[in-house]
C-alpha cells in the first residue's frame, strides 16, 4: 500500500490546562502511521495560545522520534512566528499530491491558499 502524502495542521493543547488532548493524541497517532507520509507540521492559536501550541508540537514530534519532519510555526492572533508555515505548505501542496490534516482553525491553511502561486488541484482534501 503507497503512503498518503500529508501535512498536518494542529492546536494541540496538552497541559495548557483546558484539558483538550485530542489534537495531542490524534497528532502521536498520525506520527506513528506507516499509511502516511508526514511532509510538515504547522501548529496554529485555537484551543489554546500560539506561543504554546508550537512547542506542544515539536515536542510531540521529538517523543515521537521523528525529528525527519518539519514543524512549522502557523498563524496566531499574538504575533510572533505567524505565518511561518504558509511557505512550505504552499510548496508541500505545489510538490504534488497532498491532503492536509486540519486539526485546528484553518487560518494557516487559508492563507496558504489565497496565495496565487498554490496548486489548490494537487489537494486530494481537507
Amino acid at each position: 500500500m503507497a503512503q498518503r502524502r500529508v501535512w498536518i495542521d494542529t492546536d494541540p493543547a496538552v497541559t495548557a490546562g483546558n484539558g483538550e488532548v485530542d489534537d495531542a493524541f490524534a497528532l502521536f497517532q498520525a506520527l506513528r502511521s506507516p499509511e502516511l507520509d508526514i511532509v510538515g507540521v504547522s501548529a496554529v492559536f485555537g484551543n489554546c495560545a500560539l506561543s504554546h501550541a508550537y512547542p506542544m508540537a515539536q515536542e510531540i514530534v521529538r517523543q515521537t522520534g521523528r525529528t525527519d519532519i518539519p514543524v512549522w510555526c502557523g498563524e496566531g492572533v499574538e504575533g510572533g512566528c505567524d505565518s511561518e508555515a504558509v511557505g512550505p505548505l504552499v510548496e508541500a501542496i505545489n510538490a504534488g499530491p497532498i491532503t492536509i490534516l486540519a486539526l485546528g482553525p484553518f487560518t494557516t491553511i487559508a492563507a496558504a491558499l489565497a496565495r496565487p502561486d498554490v496548486n489548490r488541484a494537487n489537494i486530494e482534501s481537507i
